[in-house]
């Protein structure tokens, strides 16, 4: 359980008694381990406003912009879930019945609402993609 401002960060496991290292991206945390390969992606437990003041933190290099990773985009269900490349991703009941892009990186995938990602889950399925366009329709409330 690495710690990080104070703050003990369970990640799983398959890490235990490994060294690792924290990259905190707003409001996700990265695990990555030694030989360089992202092992984890979490949210980040630690508030915006906290971040600056972590001791011994240094800038993080900056990630790879996702247009080099396949995007898709999908209608959250009224239930709030997702499917991509064969595997379900609950993004949650807040976001129900709103287009979403989807960034299938090779060991996470990442749900964005316009350009502010929502959740970033470990890639579980080795499936290609099918589709890449929304096929539902997006149903509005809007008052005439």
């Amino acid at each position: 359980m690495p710690g990080s401002a104070g703050r003990q960060i369970s990640v799983g496991m398959p890490l235990a008694g490994r060294r690792v290292r924290i990259r905190l991206d707003g409001i996700l945390l990265h695990v990555i381990d030694d030989a360089g390969h992202l092992r984890r992606t979490l949210r980040c437990p630690l508030p915006p406003t906290s971040l600056g003041r972590i001791r011994d933190a240094r800038p993080a290099s900056p990630l790879p912009s996702p247009a080099a990773t396949p995007a898709v985009e999908r209608v959250v269900s009224i239930t709030g879930s997702i499917q991509v490349a064969g595997q379900r991703i609950q993004v949650g009941v807040v976001h129900g019945r709103k287009l979403v892009t989807v960034v299938l990186d090779e060991h996470t995938v990442t749900v964005y609402d316009a350009d502010t990602p929502i959740k970033a889950v470990p890639r579980r399925s080795t499936t290609d993609l099918n589709r890449t366009k929304a096929k539902h329709q997006i149903t509005t409330n809007a008052q005439p």
